[in-house]
């Protein structure tokens, strides 16, 4: 319930100039894994060798853009 003012759209981030991305937690992921956009970004970033970090519900995300297949992770049961 916090204001969060946004200064750029995931749409206009260069992922080159990211040295990594923390995907939310909460149900926010829910909405973010079916964007298009965001997907690329997580890609991008992780192909570079950056840093995707995640908490929660953020595995979602990572699930989505096809980054955990394979990696040992940790969540929890829900």
């Amino acid at each position: 319930g916090y204001p969060a003012p946004i200064d750029q759209v995931v749409a206009d981030l260069d992922p080159a100039t990211l040295a990594g991305v923390v995907a939310p937690g909460g149900w926010a992921p829910d909405k973010l894994r079916r964007d298009p956009a965001v997907l690329a970004l997580l890609r991008d970033v992780h192909k570079r060798g950056g840093l995707v970090a995640t908490i929660c519900h953020g595995p979602w995300m990572l699930i989505s853009a096809g980054l955990v297949r394979g990696v040992r992770m940790t969540s929890s049961r829900g």
